[in-house]
C-alpha cells in the first residue's frame, strides 16, 4: 500500500520563529530536516512524501491547511524548535488534537524513537493533547506537530545546528511513521548524549 505524506516546515521567510543564542533560525532547522525526512520516505517505495515548502518561504497556516486538503495525506506532520524565556528546559515534544485517537497514535509512534535520541528523557519530553494549533484543528488527515527541541537552550542550539542530528531526527521520524503503518524496524540509531556537555 502508498501512503502520502505531508511534511510541514514550520515558519519561513519572514517569520524565523525561534531564534537561538547563536542567530539559529528555527524556520531553517526545519526545513533541514523536513527536507531529510522527505529524502528519507523516498527510499520506500510505500511512501509518497510531499513538502509544504522546499525553500525559505513564507506561508500562511491558512495555506498549509489548503495544500494538506488538496494532497490528501494520509498523515501530516508539522516540524518545529520550541522555546523558553528559561534556557534550562531541553528534549522533544509531539502534539496531537484532542478529538484525533490516529493523531494520538502517531504521536507516540514517533516519539518512541524521537525521544531517547540523546539517551536522556527530561521532564520536558512528553506526548501533548492540544485543541489549539491551529494545523492540529484544521487538518483532516491524522496530524501532529513535533517540537525538535528546544532552541533557546544553548547546548541543544549546537545540536540542532549539527547536520549529523538533523539526519538522526529525520531517520528516528522515519521509524516512527513505519511503525505507525505497521512495518518492520530497524532499530539502530546514533545516540547523542556524548554531545551535549
Amino acid at each position: 500500500m502508498n501512503y502520502r505524506i505531508m511534511i510541514d516546515a514550520g515558519h519561513g521567510g519572514k517569520d524565523t520563529g525561534a531564534v537561538g543564542k547563536t542567530g539559529l533560525k528555527e524556520s531553517d532547522v526545519v526545513l533541514n530536516v523536513a527536507k531529510l525526512l522527505h529524502d528519507e520516505l523516498l527510499k520506500s517505495p510505500n511512501y509518497y512524501p510531499e513538502l509544504t515548502r522546499e525553500d525559505d518561504s513564507f506561508q500562511k497556516l491558512s495555506q498549509r491547511v489548503e495544500r494538506e486538503k488538496e494532497f490528501q495525506p494520509a498523515i501530516f506532520i508539522s516540524l518545529h524548535c520550541n522555546a523558553s524565556v528559561s534556557r534550562k528546559p531541553f528534549d522533544t515534544q509531539i502534539y496531537y488534537h484532542k478529538k484525533s485517537s490516529k493523531g494520538k497514535r502517531l504521536a507516540r509512534s514517533i516519539f518512541r524513537f524521537l525521544t531517547d535520541i540523546d539517551s536522556t528523557k527530561s521532564k520536558w519530553s512528553r506526548v501533548i493533547e492540544n485543541n489549539v494549533y491551529y494545523v492540529l484543528k484544521n487538518t483532516t488527515a491524522p496530524s501532529i506537530l513535533i517540537e525538535l527541541d528546544f532552541i533557546s537552550n544553548p547546548d541543544r542550539e549546537g545540536l540542532l545546528s549539527c547536520k549529523l542530528f538533523q539526519k538522526e531526527c529525520a531517520k528516528c521520524i522515519a521509524k516512527g511513521i513505519d511503525y505507525y503503518f505497521g512495518k518492520d524496524i530497524n532499530d539502530k540509531r546514533i545516540l547523542f548524549k556524548h554531545f551535549i556537555r
